[in-house]
């Protein structure tokens, strides 16, 4: 499976955050179905490794499928899956 890294960076009211380099993404039971549960676990480029919940999306437009993964400390990991 080919997929991206999407930066998630977002600042309103307040000072935005650094941005963190992902250096390694691995999904476990991902499925190609639109808001299918998961799970994702990261690794930073600082080598912090994370583990997040994820849920998939599906573009209605384009067709393509994202999966975005969150946990409770807020820290967010977007990819886009480009090939299947």
């Amino acid at each position: 499976m080919i997929f991206e890294v999407r930066i998630l960076h977002w600042a309103k009211r307040r000072k935005a955050d650094p941005i963190r380099g992902v250096a390694k993404v691995i999904l476990h039971g991902y499925q190609p179905i639109r808001a299918h549960l998961s799970s994702m676990d990261i690794v930073f480029k600082d080598g912090e490794a994370l583990s997040l919940h994820a849920q998939v999306a599906k573009n209605p437009v384009t067709g393509k499928f994202s999966v975005n993964g969150i946990d409770a400390n807020g820290n967010q990991v977007a990819v886009d899956i480009l090939d299947s």
